[in-house]
């Protein structure tokens, strides 16, 4: 069973590195993108607020250019592996599919809020009720709310970001109506121990990866070394960031693809 289950995990990820890697056409489509992005979140925090046009600009026009590429990204990710095709057609798909992925996500965008708004009010109860209750009655309160902040982590960092992405396989290949009704059954292909796995390890990887590159501080007594190796850190961090999140889009939808096959 366990020998199974490895490899029902390790096989899309193989053959989904093998497809990205096989297109570098599709790889460079998806960087552009992904650089457009990161681009757009950069100006939206720097462009100086001095005048009306750069107010806009700043507070409107950048941050829905950036949401529009993420969404965009998303949509082209899930179609990335895709064999027979060019890339004309997976970027043209993906921009049809991108208002599926926008519709199906703002459901569970308010739902993240809703759950991290009662989260917060919990812990600050909880925060509160530590300097009210006794001394040997602190430790529980305190464990409590350690308890509570690994349930933000888990619910933030797995359970809501597994859910959009089976959400948005089945949004762009039935519609955003028909993911809705199948909630349940999205949630139960999302928890499952394959998809699970599939997307800890890819993600786990390479943001571990980007994690260690984004830590590293050598003591350099150059100023302009300095500033090139700040520069090469943030290239390849934010690299190891798009390359994870994409590789985890494409094996999340080809073990999705073998698992409806499969049954039936």
């Amino acid at each position: 069973m366990i020998k199974n289950l490895i490899r029902e995990v390790v096989e899309p990820i193989g053959e989904a590195a093998r497809r990205l890697m096989t297109s570098p056409a599709t790889l460079l489509l998806a960087g552009l993108l992904y650089g457009l992005m990161v681009g757009a979140i950069f100006l939206f925090l720097t462009t100086r607020e001095s005048s009306p046009v750069q107010v806009f600009l700043g507070l409107v026009v950048y941050p829905l250019i950036a949401v529009f590429l993420f969404f965009l990204g998303q949509s082209f990710g899930l179609t990335a592996t895709r064999i027979g095709v060019g890339v004309g057609y997976k970027i043209k798909r993906a921009i049809i599919d991108c208002s599926k992925v926008i519709l199906i996500s703002i459901p569970l965008l308010l739902i993240m809020i809703g759950v991290f708004d009662g989260l917060e009010n919990i812990e600050f109860m909880v925060a509160g009720r530590i300097e009210e209750v006794a001394e040997e009655k602190v430790k529980f309160w305190s464990g409590l709310l350690v308890g509570l902040w690994w349930l933000k982590a888990g619910l933030f960092a797995i359970f809501f970001p597994l859910w959009a992405i089976h959400w948005w396989m089945v949004a762009v290949r039935e519609g955003a109506v028909v993911a809705i009704r199948s909630t349940g059954s999205v949630l139960r292909r999302a928890l499952s121990p394959g998809s699970i796995l599939v997307y800890l390890l890819t993600t786990g990887i390479f943001g571990g990866l980007a994690l260690l590159v984004f830590r590293l501080h050598p003591r350099i007594e150059r100023e302009w070394i300095e500033l090139y190796f700040f520069g090469g850190r943030m290239i390849v961090g934010l690299g190891a960031i798009f390359l994870g999140w994409l590789l985890t889009l494409a094996s999340l939808a080809e073990w999705t693809n073998r698992r409806q096959i499969s049954e039936n």
